[in-house]
C-alpha cells in the first residue's frame, strides 16, 4: 500500500494536467469553429462534430462549446478554468445566459450587455457551484436564466425533451388538446406533439420542400427556357431535386466522402452559381443545409 501523501501529490498533479488538457481542448475547438474545419469535414454544426466525431455526450459537448465561446469574449477567464476557479458547468451556464440576455435585449430594442458587465458577472461566478450560479443569474435577469432547451436520449426508444414555453404558447397547446382530443384521448403532450408532427409532415411532404423563393405561382406560367434563366425555382423542379437528394444536405468532405445529411434549414443551391450563369435547372440544383450553403459560397468567393 502506497503512502497517502504520495498518492495525494500524484492525483493533484493529474488534476492539474487534466485542467491544462481541458483548456487545450477549448482552444482547439475555437480553432475548429473559427476556421470552419467542422464544415469542411461534413458536419453542419460544431455540436454535431463534437458529439459524432469526438465522441462527447450532448451535455459534455455543450459545456465545452459554450465555455470556449465564453473565452472568446473574456479570454482572461482561461486561467480561472485552468486553476479550477471556474468549472466548465458554470462557464457554460454563464455564456448561455449572456446569449439569452443579449437576444432578449435585442428584441426589446435595448443595448446588449457590455463587455465590462459580462466581465463582472463572470468574475462573480468564481468558486460558485452550479446552484449558486443559477441563483445569481436569476437575480440579474430571471427570463435569461431559464433552463436551455435540451434533448436527452433515454432507454426503450424514448427521449426527454425540455424547453420553456411562454404563457401564450401554453394556452394555444391547451386549446389544441381540446380540439384534437379524439386523436389524443389521454390529453398528453407527447400524444399532442405526435399528432401535430404527423399533420405538419403531411402538409410539408405534399409541398415541394424547403424553398428559397415565394414566386412559384408566377413561375408556373413561364416557359421552360425562361425558367432556367430565373432564380425562382418551379415547384415540380423542387420536388424532383428534393426527392433525388433524399431531403437532406448533399455536401461531402472531399477527403473522407462523409456526407453532411442534415435536414435542418435546407436550401436549394446552384452548383454553378446563378451569378456565374448557372441555370435554375434540376441538373444544376442541389440541397444544402444553411451552414454548408454559406460555407460553399465563402469558398467560392461569393457573398451569401
Amino acid at each position: 500500500m502506497r503512502n497517502r501523501e504520495i498518492v495525494l501529490l500524484e492525483i493533484l498533479k493529474a488534476v492539474a494536467e487534466e485542467r491544462q488538457s481541458q483548456l487545450r481542448v477549448l482552444y482547439l475547438l475555437r480553432e475548429v469553429e473559427c476556421d470552419g474545419h467542422y464544415l469542411e469535414m461534413g458536419y453542419p454544426s460544431l455540436f454535431e462534430f463534437a458529439t459524432q466525431s469526438l465522441g462527447y455526450s450532448a451535455g459534455a459537448a455543450h459545456r465545452r462549446i459554450q465555455s470556449m465561446r465564453l473565452l472568446k469574449t473574456l479570454p482572461e477567464m482561461a486561467s480561472k478554468i485552468e486553476d479550477g476557479g471556474l468549472s466548465l458547468c458554470v462557464a457554460a451556464k454563464t455564456q448561455s445566459f449572456f446569449r439569452s440576455e443579449d437576444q432578449k435585449r435585442k428584441s426589446e430594442g435595448s443595448a446588449k450587455l457590455s463587455a465590462q458587465a459580462k466581465q463582472e458577472i463572470a468574475h462573480s461566478m468564481l468558486g460558485a457551484s452550479m446552484r449558486e450560479c443559477e441563483k445569481k443569474l436569476a437575480e440579474i435577469s430571471p427570463a435569461s436564466a431559464l433552463p436551455a432547451e435540451k434533448t436527452r436520449e433515454l432507454s426503450l426508444g424514448k427521449a426527454l425533451i425540455q424547453f420553456t414555453a411562454a404563457q401564450e404558447l401554453l394556452e394555444k397547446l391547451e386549446k389544441l388538446k381540446g380540439l384534437l382530443a379524439h386523436q389524443n384521448p389521454d390529453g398528453s403532450y407527447e400524444g399532442l406533439f405526435e399528432v401535430l408532427a404527423d399533420m405538419a409532415l403531411k402538409k410539408v411532404g405534399s409541398a415541394a420542400g424547403p424553398a428559397l423563393s415565394n414566386n412559384d405561382a408566377q413561375v408556373a406560367s413561364v416557359s421552360t427556357v425562361e425558367k432556367s434563366k430565373s432564380r425562382s425555382i418551379p415547384v415540380e423542379v423542387k420536388r424532383r431535386v428534393f426527392a433525388r437528394d433524399g431531403g437532406c444536405c448533399t455536401y461531402k468532405d472531399e477527403k473522407t466522402g462523409k456526407r453532411c445529411g442534415s435536414r435542418f434549414a435546407l436550401q436549394y443551391d446552384h452548383a454553378k452559381p446563378f451569378s456565374w450563369g448557372g441555370e435554375t435547372s434540376e441538373a444544376n440544383l442541389r440541397l444544402r443545409c444553411r451552414s454548408h450553403n454559406a460555407y460553399t459560397a465563402r469558398k467560392m468567393g461569393l457573398n451569401n
